[in-house]
C-alpha cells in the first residue's frame, strides 16, 4: 500500500511521546534525560514487532541516539532525539489527520478551529493552543457539538500540530451533521456529532485506490438524537 490515513488514531511514532509522559507521570518519575530515553527505547523494544521485517537494528539505533543525550538537555531537545530515533522504524507511511469544529465557518466568528484561530496560552493548568484575545482573555468558541465547543486543544495535539506530524482540517456544523446522518442511513451506525466531523472531511481528501482509512467513532450518537432531529427538521 502506498499510503495509509488514520483519523483520530495514534500511530506508533506517538508511542515515544506516550513513553516519555509515562516516565514523567509515574509514581516515582524518572526525569533525567538518559532514564527517559531508555524508557522510550525499552517501550518500543517490547511493543514493536517489525524490526526484522523493516531491517532495523534497534540496538544500533539506541547506541546512535544515546550519544546525543546529555544531562543538561531540556525536554524539547529530549523529545527531538526520541522522535528521531523512532523515525528509524520507517513508519512515515501512516498519515494522521485531526478534524476540528469549524462551527458556522472558520472566519465566521463562531468556530472552535483552534489550530487556525489559536495561539500558545495556558488554560486549566495546561500550556497549549488557545483561542484568546491579544491580552490573553479566552475567546468564546462555538460548535454544534458540545464536546468540541472548547477554546483549546490538548497539549499532545498542540505538539503534533507544532511539529507538523498531524494535518489538521475542519468541518462545519452542517458538514458534520450531513455526514452523521449519511452514516446512519448507510451503515445503521449513529455517530456522536464529535466523530461526525471526522467523517465529514472524507470528501475533501483525494485517496489512492489502495489507501486504508481508519476512523475512530468515539461516543454514542443516541445522546445527540435530539440535535440531529432538530437540525434535520424531522
Amino acid at each position: 500500500m502506498k499510503n495509509q490515513y488514520k483519523y483520530f488514531f495514534i500511530s506508533f511514532l506517538m508511542l515515544g511521546t506516550f513513553a516519555c509522559e509515562q516516565a514523567f507521570m509515574s509514581p516515582t518519575p524518572k526525569t533525567d534525560p538518559l532514564s527517559v530515553f531508555n524508557q522510550v527505547w525499552n517501550f518500543a523494544n517490547e511493543k514493536y514487532t517489525f524490526f526484522d521485517y523493516k531491517k532495523v537494528n534497534w540496538d544500533a539505533a539506541k547506541t546512535k541516539y544515546q550519544a546525543r543525550i546529555t544531562s543538561s538537555m531540556d525536554e524539547e531537545a529530549l523529545f527531538e532525539v526520541c522522535n528521531d530515533m523512532l523515525y528509524e522504524l520507517k513508519e512515515e507511511h501512516v498519515n494522521l489527520i485531526g478534524v476540528e469544529a469549524g462551527g458556522k465557518g472558520v472566519s465566521s466568528g463562531q468556530s472552535a478551529a483552534t489550530t487556525v484561530l489559536g495561539k500558545p496560552g495556558v488554560l486549566h493548568g495546561s500550556k497549549t493552543l488557545l483561542m484568546q484575545t491579544e491580552d490573553g482573555q479566552v475567546v468564546e468558541p462555538y460548535s454544534i457539538s458540545a464536546g468540541l465547543d472548547y477554546p483549546g486543544i490538548g497539549p499532545m495535539h498542540a505538539h503534533l500540530f507544532d511539529v507538523g506530524r498531524v494535518q489538521f482540517l475542519s468541518a462545519t456544523d452542517d458538514e458534520a451533521m450531513e455526514a452523521g446522518i449519511e452514516l446512519s442511513r448507510l451503515e445503521g451506525i449513529i455517530p456522536a456529532i464529535e466523530s461526525a466531523h471526522a467523517i465529514a472531511v472524507l470528501n475533501k481528501i483525494e485517496f489512492e485506490h489502495d489507501d486504508v482509512v481508519v476512523i475512530n467513532l468515539s461516543g454514542r450518537g443516541d445522546k445527540d438524537l435530539e440535535t440531529y432531529i432538530k437540525w434535520g427538521k424531522y
